[in-house]
């Protein structure tokens, strides 16, 4: 019986226009995206070649002028004089543009990895203002991230540009995970689900329904219609993994990443913001980790959808409630800090939507806690599940398929 659910829902999802339309615009967005968005997207090592030359000539040429005229001072802090200190500096600056017109990664990674360029400061700053504004806690935050992550790039020797840019498939689907790229999927799964079990039930010549149970026809069309989803994700996420390799390359297999561990214990762990906090984790590890609580609330999305189908029997406003949730939970959401009811917001479902904070550890930055972890929020979304489907046979008990059937025509 499952089979027929099955293919019915399969015929219901493939024949629909707009669920046509959202394939043909993910297939597009891939291309769009790896062939003329990433490319043009600055990242904060990027370098005017040209500009940098001038300067660090121009700072070259002052110093051997104070040199001439004898106007070199003595930094009492280190016991360099200034002109020894910018001879230094061209030095190093030197080898930095040496590596980029030589195209050589792992000399200029390694370079930053260990001091950060003065002629990058101001890309670092930048790209940190840009992503935290003056919030002090979000500004030590992306600091930190972005730093860590430059100097565990530096781990490895076999390595591109495009490694140090965050552009190869593994980087790529870290940063749509840790983004909005759980956000995309839960917007198209709501998209997808919101009509399934209520457009047809519009046409006064269907069926009846098949011989099984109201509550258990709806729970395997909410099975059909998870499957039927996960498999487009998975398919449009490998396109993009590949399209995205062959242009820029794969990324390095164990490549790690930065992964905020919260510690109460010890004498520094007051400040969030300390070293100490800030531990490893593979790339991969974090992808499979995001992908499953993904598949997780994807699931609850689509029993959602069912109750208020039955609850409201209109494929649009149940549409716009799925989308609210969803929307309204993370942009206007907190930082999951705050209590609810006098409950930590760990209990809390909607505080794991934002998938890739949970599992970076950045919720438990902002919240000072270790509670936001990937078990946890399995853990409270299964929960979750567990009440709605409790809800959903209730639901189904009042709205049983006739009284559904009438109320729609």
């Amino acid at each position: 019986m499952f089979r027929v659910v099955f293919n019915e829902t399969r015929k219901k999802i493939v024949r629909n226009k707009k669920n046509r339309l959202l394939v043909v615009l993910t297939i597009l967005a891939i291309f769009i995206y790896t062939l003329i968005i990433m490319p043009g997207q600055s990242h904060p090592t990027e370098v005017d070649q040209t500009t940098f030359n001038l300067q660090m000539n121009t700072e070259m040429n002052m110093a051997e002028e104070r040199l001439i005229d004898g106007t070199i001072g003595v930094n009492r802090m280190s016991g360099v004089d200034t002109y020894l200190y910018s001879k230094q500096r061209y030095e190093t600056y030197d080898t930095y543009l040496q590596a980029i017109e030589d195209g050589n990664a792992k000399l200029f990674i390694d370079n930053i990895a260990n001091v950060w360029p003065n002629h990058l400061r101001e890309n670092l700053d930048d790209y940190v203002y840009d992503r935290a504004g003056l919030d002090f806690n979000a500004i030590v935050y992306e600091r930190s991230t972005l730093t860590r992550n430059i100097s565990l790039i530096a781990l490895h020797d076999n390595i591109s540009m495009h490694t140090v840019q965050e552009k190869t498939s593994i980087q790529q689907l870290y940063s749509f995970f840790k983004g909005y790229g759980p956000l995309i999927i839960f917007l198209a799964t709501i998209f997808i689900a919101s009509e399934i079990l209520v457009v047809d039930r519009k046409h006064k010549t269907l069926k009846a329904g098949p011989p099984i149970s109201w509550w258990n026809y709806i729970f395997y069309q909410s099975i059909s219609t998870y499957i039927i989803i996960a498999i487009f994700a998975a398919i449009a996420i490998t396109l993009f993994f590949f399209v995205n390799g062959i242009l820029y390359g794969t990324g390095p297999a164990d490549l790690l990443v930065n992964h905020y561990i919260y510690n109460s214990e010890g004498g520094l762990s007051s400040f969030r913001g300390d070293p100490s906090h800030f531990e490893t984790q593979y790339a991969w590890i974090f992808v499979l980790k995001a992908v499953g609580l993904v598949l997780l609330i994807m699931f609850l999305l689509i029993r959602l959808n069912a109750l208020f189908s039955l609850i409201f029997r209109n494929e649009i406003l149940v549409m716009v409630l799925g989308f609210a949730i969803v929307l309204v939970t993370i942009i206007y959401g907190t930082d999951g800090s705050g209590e609810i009811l006098g409950f930590p917001g760990y209990f809390f479902p909607q505080n794991y939507f934002e998938v890739g904070s949970v599992i970076s550890g950045e919720r438990n930055y902002f919240a000072t806690t270790d509670m936001y972890n990937s078990v946890t929020g399995s853990i409270v979304i299964v929960c979750t599940i567990i009440v709605v489907e409790i809800l959903l046979y209730i639901a189904s008990i009042w709205m049983n398929r006739q009284k559904f059937e009438r109320e729609v025509r």
